[in-house]
C-alpha cells in the first residue's frame, strides 16, 4: 500500500509523533520525504540522495531563587547568578570532536524589576545539535549533570525539560534508489549524494518510533535568502523536478 503523507506542525517537533500515535502508519515499512534546500548548500537543477539532519534538544530552564535588595544579597538567593553557574558548567562540557555538535545558552530572562534587586527567577533556553544519536545521549547526560549541580551549588529550585528530536538515521538501499532516480531526472552532475546540515527534522520520529526504513531527498531551487525567512523566495520549477524524482523513486521502490 503506498501513502502520502502531508504532515503539520513540523517546527514544533510534535507532527510527525502525532501521525505516529493515530495508530494509522504502524505497518509501514519504508518512507520517503522531501525537503527543499537553500542555495548555499544545493542550487537549482541538483538535489541530494541523503540529507542528514542533525539531533536536536531544546532545554528549557526555570530557576526560582529568593529576591532581596542588593543592599542586603546574603538574604536572598540569587536566580541570575545560577544561571550565570549554569551557563559556564555548560560551556565546559566537552564532546567528541570528530562529530559534528554545537551546544550554546541562546536565552536568559529575569523578567523586570528595579536594577538594585536580588531577582528571584530566571528562565533559560539552551540549543543542543549533534549529528549522531549515540552521541547526543552522552551530551545530555553531561549537561543534566552541569545543569542540576550547578542550581544546587547556589540553592536555586530547579525546573527543567529537554525535547529530543533525532538525528537522521538511512537505510543504504534507499539511498541508492534515490540517487539513480535524481541521475535519472537530473543528470550526474545533478547528484549530491550526501549532504550534511546542523538543521533538524522531525520525520526522523517516523523510523525511530515505527522501526520502518528512511530515505530523505533534498531539491536544490535556488532557494534565498534562507529556509523559513519572511522574505524567502525560490525557483517553482524545482517542485517539477521533485515530483519527477518522487515518482520514479515510488516505482523504483514498488516493482
Amino acid at each position: 500500500m503506498l501513502l502520502r503523507l502531508f504532515q503539520p506542525a513540523e517546527e514544533l517537533l510534535s507532527g510527525a509523533e502525532t501521525m505516529i500515535k493515530s495508530g494509522l502508519l504502524n505497518d509501514m515499512t519504508e518512507i520517503v520525504g522531501i525537503h527543499l534546500r537553500p542555495i548555499q548548500e544545493c542550487k537549482y537543477g541538483q538535489a541530494t540522495a541523503a540529507l542528514w539532519h542533525s539531533a536536536a534538544a531544546p532545554i528549557k530552564i526555570k530557576l526560582t531563587g529568593v529576591g532581596s535588595h542588593g543592599a542586603r544579597p546574603h538574604l536572598g538567593v540569587n536566580a541570575v547568578e545560577a544561571a550565570v553557574l549554569i551557563t559556564n558548567a555548560i560551556n565546559a562540557v566537552k564532546a567528541n570532536p570528530n562529530i559534528s555538535h554545537s551546544i550554546k545558552v541562546t536565552k536568559i530572562n529575569t523578567g523586570t524589576g528595579a536594577n538594585n534587586a536580588i531577582p528571584d527567577m530566571a528562565s533559560m533556553y539552551v540549543d543542543v545539535r549533534c549529528m549522531e544519536n549515540n552521541e547526543m545521549e552522552i551530551i545530555l547526560d553531561k549537561l543534566r549533570l552541569a545543569i542540576e549541580l550547578s542550581a544546587k551549588a547556589n540553592g536555586t529550585q530547579l525546573e527543567y525539560e529537554i525535547e529530543l528530536c533525532p538525528a537522521a538515521e538511512y537505510a543504504e538501499e534507499l539511498i541508492n534508489t534515490n540517487a539513480e532516480a535524481i541521475t535519472e531526472v537530473l543528470g550526474v552532475e545533478g547528484l549530491i549524494r550526501n549532504l550534511y546540515t546542523s538543521g533538524s527534522e522531525d520525520f526522523h520520529f517516523y523510523a525511530k518510533r515505527l522501526g520502518c526504513q528512511a530515505g530523505y531527498l533534498g531539491i536544490g531551487a535556488d532557494l534565498t535568502p534562507g529556509l523559513h525567512h519572511k522574505d524567502m523566495v525560490f525557483n517553482r520549477d524545482a517542485l517539477y523536478y521533485g515530483t519527477e524524482i518522487l515518482v520514479k523513486v515510488i516505482n523504483k521502490r514498488l516493482s
